[in-house]
């Protein structure tokens, strides 16, 4: 109950964003934050309640769990040959310059590789 700040009953992608950490002093990025609303917003207001929200945590639990077992050199980000392993692992046979391009895509950071809540997105 703590994440619903405005006690609405409801939480907002705003209210997710201030409860979720990259584990390396970054905001969560919105648009990733929407998105996995969007995949338990059952009533399709971009706000979830509190049995959505334990879905949604074990969600994210299991992408952590995910992420860390990708994460080979423990950098706390997913570099491109991480990124092509997971996504192989995944199913997706991609070539480097796609992996490339994602890694261009969702590092924020700048520094060719992508933090957990970018490697979700990048993922969706």
């Amino acid at each position: 109950r703590r994440v619903d700040a405005n006690g609405s009953g409801t939480i907002t992608p705003g209210e997710l964003q201030a409860a979720l950490s990259n584990g390396n002093q970054t905001q969560f990025n919105l648009r990733t934050v929407e998105m996995m609303i969007g995949l338990f917003d059952q009533k399709k207001t971009g706000e979830i309640d509190f049995d959505n929200f334990g879905a949604l945590w074990r969600y994210i639990v299991d992408w952590q769990n995910c992420f860390k077992n990708f994460d080979r050199d423990k950098s706390g980000s997913i570099n491109m040959v991480e990124l092509e392993e997971a996504l192989s692992t995944f199913g997706y046979n991609l070539s480097r310059p796609v992996i490339n391009i994602l890694i261009q895509k969702f590092d924020r950071t700048k520094k060719d590789a992508v933090n957990f809540d970018d490697f979700i997105q990048c993922c969706l």
